[in-house]
């Protein structure tokens, strides 16, 4: 009876944590505004790289000025701001 019952348990336990994974909702991911998906990069050769690849299906911003040292380079206010508003970095 006692393995019944600690088989029954893990059964439900089992069942409400996939239940628990179901879906996530969409609408959060692809953004709340319905528009196109903004990309930030942070170096001139990520930037092109993703420009050919999104088209005109993204907005895709540079972080790092051309010809300016990347190692040396420090985002203003505004451009962080920029970057928390944009929904992917993709830095190298």
């Amino acid at each position: 009876m006692n393995k019944s019952l600690t088989f029954a348990l893990m059964t439900l336990t089992g069942a409400a944590l996939l239940a628990a994974c179901g879906q996530a909702n969409t609408e959060a991911v692809a953004g709340n505004d319905g528009g196109k998906l903004e990309i930030a990069t942070t170096i001139y050769p990520v930037y092109a790289f993703t420009k050919e690849i999104v088209g005109d299906h993204a907005d895709v911003s540079l972080m790092v000025p051309a010809g300016t040292e990347a190692h040396d380079y420090e985002p203003s206010a505004k451009q962080i701001a920029a970057l928390n508003e944009s929904d992917v970095l993709i830095y190298h």
